[in-house]
């Protein structure tokens, strides 16, 4: 048995990429027995862990057992189940519901993504505003009293019967006051923080786990509760390669180190630098093991069978590689018309940066204006004629300009464009979908996204990186680029005939099989079964 405490925000809803849900629907996949401890406020959690189908994993929540919460499912509040003053009148918006009162907002009721009631916020008086957030079992959990500027001054924390059972104050005072610590069989009414409440919940065998092991998803909090713990369970701590190691603190380090009796990351490289800082800082225990955490799965993509040979590039921020890359990516489409780009960006702001700069040399190139009202013509007729919902009047509306000589400059400038897509912080799903039909995935980040290099093994596409990835054997399945320069080489050799590009192909299926379920559930059970995997 393995008790895992995953960092999940409670402003994060989207935890596709987070390490401990993919561990545990791996777990749960294969039958392994899996619990959850959740040390965060995530009144709505239950939902969330239901959008990622982990349904057999058995949660623990630590807030439940501060505000005595037994019930296990519930219905979530609606609409229906909140009341207002007669006065107060209800608009709906996209979002929610704006409330409205002597014509002016009053307050506003957010819905969750599923539909149900989240959260209401309304000013209790001219100095304090409330804000009331629901569990999505059906009662008040809690209620957030703000200054108006939204400064928060305390919380409230409520039981399933209404009955306020802790407050947490903020500012100078900062504390947490426990109305019913005796019941729960803690020492004091008064705690400073959460974690330190926590580790006594642990330290006095008030939440039983016998002798399973905890593993905790290292991050500030999760180290203010290890550095408390006096338990003779075994600790392990995940450390992924996401996490750079300048964010901690030498004492962090130190109590990640005594504290831990395995840690366990992602790639090797991590796995050095920890090893690194163990002996220059002189730490001593902490065993530290590499266990890849997204697995391979043998799911090759249909690119062969598609009109274009489609590059998927995950841009970065640094402006002048960004630059050369646009350069570089956009005179590649320029020459070759086979070819097609995704570009995936992080925010509407970047697609937009790149997009003045793809206009910059598209229209010095063909020697037009995309912003014109003959481009627009040009491109909405091409786009009718394409999907045969060409009209009489788009069709009149070309002819003299299908008579010029730039006729043809338009026509190539306007299907160029129709080759460039972008995607705005994909999901899981669209990143799959579109590597499944790429021919080659571009990745020169400083900080490697493994899911996405995960990914592309499983479409069995060639990958191009700027780090070194357990994913990547160099110059086998893909290439790790020294300096950025080296990339339009590397695209030749993969994206101009199918030898190089088979040849990775088979790789990725031998890459597949090393990262596959069975071979890392296999690193698991040697990691609970000695206490440390042997690399």
């Amino acid at each position: 048995m393995v008790y895992f405490i995953p960092h999940w925000s409670t402003k994060e809803r989207i935890l596709d990429e987070d390490r401990v849900l993919n561990i545990l629907n791996l777990f749960q996949e294969n039958k392994l027995e899996a619990h959850l401890i959740v040390v965060e406020y995530l009144p709505y959690f239950r939902y969330l862990l239901n959008d990622y189908r982990l349904h057999d994993i058995q949660v623990l929540s630590l807030f439940d057992i501060l505000q005595q919460v037994e019930i296990e499912t519930g219905f979530p509040m609606t609409v229906e189940d909140l009341s207002f003053e007669s006065s107060v009148e209800q608009i709906y918006t996209p979002y929610g519901i704006t409330l409205i009162k002597d014509r002016m907002s009053y307050g506003e009721v957010r819905f969750e993504e599923h539909g149900f009631v989240q959260s209401v916020q309304y000013p209790r008086s001219a100095t304090c505003l409330c804000t009331e957030l629901y569990d999505d079992r059906g009662f008040l959990s809690s209620i957030i009293f703000s200054d108006r500027t939204g400064e928060k001054q305390k919380q409230e924390f409520y039981n399933p019967l209404g009955k306020c059972v802790m407050t947490e104050y903020f500012g100078s005072d900062a504390h947490i006051e426990l109305y019913h610590f005796e019941q729960l069989g803690l020492k004091q009414a008064r705690y400073l923080s959460f974690s330190e409440i926590f580790a006594e919940l642990f330290n006095q065998g008030l939440v039983d786990f016998g002798q399973s092991s905890l593993i905790f998803d290292s991050w500030g909090f999760s180290l203010d509760i290890l550095e408390r713990l006096t338990i003779s369970q075994p600790i392990m701590s995940i450390f992924s390669t996401e996490k750079e190691l300048n964010q901690y603190t030498e004492k962090q380090l130190a109590i990640l180190f005594s504290k831990s009796k395995v840690i366990i990351t992602d790639s090797r490289q991590k796995k050095s630098e920890l090893l690194h800082i163990k002996e220059q800082q002189r730490i001593i225990g902490g065993d530290i093991v590499d266990i890849p955490m997204y697995p391979t799965r043998l799911a090759l993509g249909n690119s062969n069978s598609v009109e274009r040979l489609m590059i998927y590039w995950k841009d970065h921020h640094a402006h002048q590689e960004e630059e050369f890359l646009v350069h570089l990516l956009t005179n590649l489409l320029i020459q070759e018309v086979s070819y097609g780009l995704i570009v995936e960006v992080s925010s509407l702001l970047q697609e937009q940066k790149i997009e003045v700069m793809q206009k910059q040399l598209i229209d010095a190139h063909f020697n037009v204006d995309s912003d014109s009202a003959e481009f627009r013509k040009v491109a909405a007729y091409l786009q009718a004629k394409d999907t045969n919902t060409l009209m009489k009047a788009q069709a009149d509306s070309v002819k003299e300009l299908k008579l010029l000589p730039i006729w043809r400059q338009y026509v190539q400038a306007v299907e160029l464009y129709e080759r460039i897509e972008f995607r705005i912080n994909p999901n899981i799903k669209q990143v799959q979908t579109d590597l499944s039909i790429a021919r080659l995935y571009l990745d020169v980040n400083q900080k490697p996204d493994l899911q996405k290099q995960s990914f592309a093994v499983n479409a069995g596409i060639p990958l191009i990186l700027k780090e070194e990835s357990d994913y990547v054997i160099h110059m086998e399945n893909g290439y790790n680029v020294d300096h950025i320069s080296e990339v339009s080489e590397i695209l030749t050799f993969y994206m101009n005939g199918l030898k190089n590009w088979n040849e990775t192909l088979v790789k990725n299926v031998a890459m597949i099989e090393t990262h596959s379920s069975y071979n890392l559930l296999e690193k698991w059970r040697k990691l609970f079964d000695d206490g440390t995997e042997k690399n």
